[in-house]
């Protein structure tokens, strides 16, 4: 998470320094603390749960490699990991790009995991 803090205050021209404030005041914002949040504990601790990431390859504020990096966590760790990955699809841009086919995605997976 703190990368993408980092990524995000990059993208806004502002200083770096800044991640620890962002953070501090997401958390007394929002009560939740980002950095608790860690995407690998939910690969590690998924006992078997289905776990579904849609990430187009034209992200420019996640970079796509983190999906990467979980997917070859996933795979050595047995996880029941999906992953959708539409090329050349900016942040959360699959659901307007590809509306129809992402919704049969989801509705797919939806079904599958909750047989």
């Amino acid at each position: 998470m703190s990368e993408i803090v980092k990524n995000e205050l990059k993208r806004h021209h502002l200083p770096a320094f800044f991640e620890t404030p962002v953070i501090l005041m997401g958390q007394l914002t929002t009560g939740d603390n980002l950095l608790a949040h860690n995407p690998t504990d939910a690969i590690n601790l998924d006992n078997g749960r289905p776990i579904f990431i849609v990430h187009g390859t034209g992200d420019k504020r996640v970079s796509v490699n983190q999906t990467r990096e979980l997917a070859a966590l996933a795979e050595a760790n047995g996880a029941n990991l999906s992953v959708w990955m539409p090329e050349g699809v900016g942040h959360v841009g699959a659901m307007f790009v590809f509306t129809n086919q992402y919704e049969q995605t989801l509705v797919s997976f939806f079904k599958a995991a909750l047989k």
